[in-house]
């Protein structure tokens, strides 16, 4: 067996353990997430990267798909609308988020490609970066052309217990306009599901 290369370092049991329950607690959530017919809820890793969405959110936004990195998203993606009052509020929250974590883990390949390529080709990015305050734990998000209007939500971080590693962000209605618009949204998912499922 050859040794391993220099600045290798192999997993440990720990590590190994830490994995499984991570996938196991992923998969309870994604579950979970999936049966809340009327609540759009997100799971994101600490780089951001959608880890599970249910069909509600994914019907809200573009980003709230299995693998999209939210920030990059937002900052990078040529349809997202940022002459909107809520962008600012927007940057300045995914740009604190991303922060907050990298706060709180170690910086790895995947932090310092994603800040290193917004750094590099969004100055939004780099003004919301260079800000200091902490990410909100709740808050209120617009989102634009659905395919009702413009949706108002309001949204909550929620760490998962035993896990260091995801954010479950859930929305939830502000008024009667918002909730009409959201139950549009339920009504429209639901025609578009396939019998059975």
């Amino acid at each position: 067996m050859s040794a391993p290369r220099q600045g290798f370092t192999a997993p440990t049991t720990k590590d190994n353990l830490y994995e499984s329950a991570l996938a196991s607690s992923r998969s309870e959530i994604r579950d979970r997430i999936e049966s809340w017919l009327h609540t759009p809820a997100v799971l994101v890793d600490r780089h951001l990267d959608v880890i599970a969405a249910n069909r509600l959110a994914a019907t809200l936004s573009e980003s709230f798909r299995h693998g999209v990195n939210l920030a990059r998203f937002a900052f990078l993606d040529p349809n997202v609308t940022r002459s909107e009052a809520c962008w600012d509020d927007t940057a300045q929250q995914l740009a604190a988020m991303l922060r907050d974590s990298l706060d709180q883990h170690k910086p790895d390949i995947a932090f310092l490609s994603i800040v290193g390529e917004l750094a590099a080709t969004s100055w939004d990015f780099s003004d919301a970066w260079a800000e200091t305050q902490q990410a909100n734990e709740s808050g209120s998000a617009t989102f634009l052309d659905t395919p009702v209007g413009d949706v108002s939500l309001e949204y909550r971080l929620t760490r998962v217990p035993q896990n260091l590693d995801d954010t479950l962000i859930l929305f939830r209605t502000v008024d009667d306009r918002s909730r009409e618009l959201l139950d549009q949204l339920v009504s429209i998912r639901q025609a578009a599901r396939p019998s059975g499922l």
